[in-house]
């Protein structure tokens, strides 16, 4: 199976998922993003993961953005599989599929809290250190 979800494509064969990502340039390719799992959850979360640990942000406002693109991305390959006509008695169902985006958003929402934690300790470890000068 390969199911085009804008740059991204759900792939599988009998015993797994994984998902690739188009790359432009001057000639067409594609890339893996992902390891290969046998479950959407372990998939999605791993597609999480990998794009926010590869990113390139310099500082946590720019992470945020990142974090809030892949979300978007991670919900048009949700509404792409949810659209039913990729949907057949072998396939997953799509109660499992709203499982599984459930899990995923609690996974990014994570690390939109860390991050906003960490900037907040940042601040405050900034305040003490003037306050003690």
């Amino acid at each position: 199976m390969e199911i085009q979800a804008g740059k991204y494509a759900l792939c599988s064969d009998p015993y797994c998922y994984w998902i690739m990502e188009e790359l432009s340039g001057t000639r067409r390719s594609r890339r893996r993003v992902t390891g290969y799992y046998r479950s959407y959850r372990d998939l999605l979360n791993d597609f999480v993961d990998n794009k926010i640990r590869a990113s390139d942000a310099r500082d946590m406002e720019t992470l945020l953005i990142e974090i809030e693109q892949v979300k978007m991305d991670v919900e048009s390959i949700i509404s792409t599989i949810k659209g039913g006509k990729y949907m057949n008695k072998n396939s997953v169902k799509i109660d499992q599929v709203k499982t599984d985006s459930t899990e995923t958003e609690k996974r990014i929402d994570f690390y939109k809290r860390g991050l906003k934690e960490m900037g907040k300790s940042k601040g405050r470890n900034n305040d003490e250190v003037n306050e003690s000068q």
